[in-house]
């Protein structure tokens, strides 16, 4: 059977709950896959050390079309605001980067379009974030657009891929913190011991006798 569905808020908040894009590989290199470019998508996590996913203009294009598409994002694409609510009062996003350039597409224009998506999909994740955990907070009803748009966030972040590995490392830190906590305690006990001026056995050979 399928597995059940994430909770909301799922998507980007538990684990993702942060990004960063950076540009590979430099468009100055005569290495550039044959000319084709990669955004690399650093995303931060709640628990763990987080993940990378690599991804091409046309796919972040695809996630902003989704994005409108389910109505979630609406507006003019000079003036795009995201709907965290009906009724709400809409969030004006960054501008989204265009898709056509004139002449070659050099490196201080590839370096703009890394900064415009950057900018685009920080405030995208935050926002979506905030909006899902207000309605969970205040218990209205889901709103539909949203939710919509949480799906297309954890897909396109590879959350599912990644959301138990970073449960995983969690668990593994919290148990070298009771390790560490418990080996403390009894290095504590020992020197408790010896300012007593007993040794372990000196004392068990006091309560023998």
């Amino acid at each position: 059977p399928p597995p059940p569905p994430p909770p909301r808020g799922y998507a980007v908040a538990t684990p993702a709950t942060s990004c960063h894009i950076t540009l590979t590989p430099d468009p100055s290199s005569s290495n550039n896959l044959q000319g084709v470019v990669w955004f690399d998508l650093q995303v931060g996590a709640k628990y763990g050390e987080g993940w990378a996913t690599r991804h091409r203009y046309s796919q972040f294009l695809g996630l902003h079309d989704g994005a409108r598409q389910a109505e979630v994002i609406v507006g003019t694409l000079d003036c795009e605001v995201l709907r965290t609510s009906d009724g709400s009062f809409p969030l004006t996003l960054p501008r989204f980067p265009g898709k056509s350039w004139t002449g070659r597409a050099n490196g201080a224009w590839l370096e703009e379009r890394r900064v415009g998506l950057d900018k685009w999909m920080r405030c995208v994740l935050k926002n979506t974030a905030e909006g899902l955990f207000s309605a969970a907070d205040s218990d209205s009803e889901e709103f539909p657009p949203l939710v919509k748009l949480e799906t297309l966030l954890l897909t396109f972040l590879e959350v599912p891929q990644n959301a138990e590995r970073c449960r995983q490392q969690r668990i593994d830190e919290a148990r070298q913190v009771l390790r560490a906590t418990a080996r403390s305690a009894d290095e504590q006990g020992f020197s408790d011991s010896e300012s007593d001026g007993l040794s372990d056995t000196d004392s068990d050979c006091s309560r023998v006798s």
